[in-house]
């Protein structure tokens, strides 16, 4: 649930014409998110009729993004970033040598400007990454979506000397991720899986839809799309010889706790299910708890807090009742802040696309009061993503039928379960620790005891 994210490490490279300025080097830029601001950074090498680039993101330590499309033509620039859905348009203004332009990302819009800017490489560290040779087997696969008529494709680890393991399906947050739900830096499911293999539990993990080497497109997709996708990994999975059929669980984390409750309510080829940093309350009660704990802690007096509060429950109303009449409804309630008309244009977007109007929507308790598997509810004290005294007890309250369920809060950790200062989304990509060493413990232990 975060602002840009997901993201592979590589290089891109892209053609510009004979009347192009002169860019080799640094450009960087601030873009004022919903969520805070963030600076973007591009490095550019200039190498005759061709320019190499990557992206950085520093508050988010999202280093070396691959940019998809690339072009120059005169003072036009052109950045694509196909993993995050997103896209930088901009036009040289040469008395002031910056390219003013937009950065687009799903369905927001935001101004932003590239100046020249001094590159200083960051030291960085995330030492729970595991690193070739690996102690189990690791295979690189792909299965169809037949409802769907997509490929997906991903990793499949399992352990070397045991067969008939349980299995897990990790299913990744909101936006676009890739099979190790690649962001700000981390690899929070690379270094999951590798725990849970490592102590006999086979994994399979996948790149969202339209991501990695995943097919279909992610940005008109829904939570119910995606849950189609899960359970077109679990069909893949009863052809496996190498695991317990009968013990295929799911984890989800943040969106993907909605999604695992809701595949398991409808299949009986669930076993179990883990929901870390999951929702137990409606989405737009989610969304707006998430708000003012962001908010909260950015500063934010009560009464700001309050006035904020109240007119994005009312945004959120008017979202999902999907009248035609509803971005203009929005637009009119957001101009009394005083926002500028860019930027209100741009929210009215990003409220109004199918995830969003959908997850606001969404009502996990319908789902999770029909999960008879055993269930394992997670999430951090520190979260602010997904508040963790309501949705924790949300979620008890809607499994009070399900008599193997259990939830635990965790003292200091944040929505990524890394033990934190704060719990800010702009303070994850500074830690080095990418999830905590109990957590992955209490999940594989509770996994491994179940009977």
């Amino acid at each position: 649930m975060a602002f840009i994210a997901s993201c592979l490490a590589a290089t891109s490279n892209f053609s510009y014409a004979q009347e192009s300025p002169a860019i080799g080097g640094g450009w960087s830029g601030v873009l004022k998110t919903p969520g805070g601001n963030l600076d973007l950074i591009f490095k550019i090498v200039q190498e005759k009729n061709t320019i190499h680039v990557k992206m950085d993101v520093p508050a988010q330590h999202a280093m070396a993004i691959q940019a998809s499309k690339s072009v120059l033509k005169g003072d036009s620039l052109v950045i694509g970033f196909d993993m995050m859905q997103a896209i930088f348009k901009g036009k040289y203004v040469k008395d002031s040598a910056y390219f003013k332009g937009v950065w687009q990302q799903g369905a927001i819009s935001l101004p932003i400007n590239l100046s020249k800017y001094l590159i200083k490489e960051p030291l960085l560290s995330h030492p729970q990454e595991p690193k070739p040779p690996y102690n189990y087997n690791k295979e690189d696969i792909s299965f169809e979506n037949t409802k769907a008529k997509i490929k997906l494709a991903g990793t499949f680890t399992w352990p070397k000397l045991k067969r008939n393991v349980p299995v897990v399906i990790l299913i990744t947050g909101s936006g676009p991720q890739n099979r190790d739900e690649e962001l700000m830096g981390h690899k929070p499911f690379l270094v999951l899986a590798d725990y849970l293999t490592s102590n006999d539990i086979a994994v399979l993990r996948f790149d969202d839809r339209g991501v990695g080497a995943s097919g279909g497109t992610f940005s008109t997709a829904t939570s119910n799309d995606f849950a189609s996708d899960v359970e077109a990994a679990i069909q893949y999975l009863m052809k496996r010889k190498e695991i317990d059929v009968k013990k295929i669980g799911l984890i989800g984390h943040s969106e993907g706790g909605l999604i695992a409750p809701m595949v398991a309510s409808q299949s009986k080829d669930v076993a179990f299910v883990v929901m870390l940093a999951g929702p137990g309350v409606k989405g737009s009660e989610v969304i707006a708890l998430q708000a003012t704990a962001i908010g909260k802690e950015a500063g934010m007096t009560p009464e700001e807090l309050k006035t904020a509060g109240d007119l994005n429950r009312k945004i959120y109303a008017i979202a999902m009742r999907n009248s035609v009449k509803a971005a203009d409804s929005i637009k009119f309630l957001m101009k009394e802040t005083g926002m500028d008309d860019q930027s209100i244009k741009a929210q009215t977007q990003s409220i109004l696309s199918p995830w969003y109007r959908g997850f606001l929507a969404s009502d996990p308790t319908l789902y999770l009061s029909k999960v008879d598997c055993p269930f394992f509810a997670l999430n951090g004290k520190k979260d602010l993503q997904v508040v963790y005294k309501e949705n924790l007890a949300g979620i008890e309250k809607a499994l009070v039928n399900n008599k193997n369920h259990q939830v635990k809060a965790y003292d200091g950790l944040n929505h990524l379960f890394q033990h934190c200062a704060s719990g800010a989304p702009s303070e994850y990509g500074t830690i080095e620790e990418t999830m905590s060493q109990e957590v992955m413990s209490d999940i594989g232990n509770w996994i491994l005891l179940l009977k």
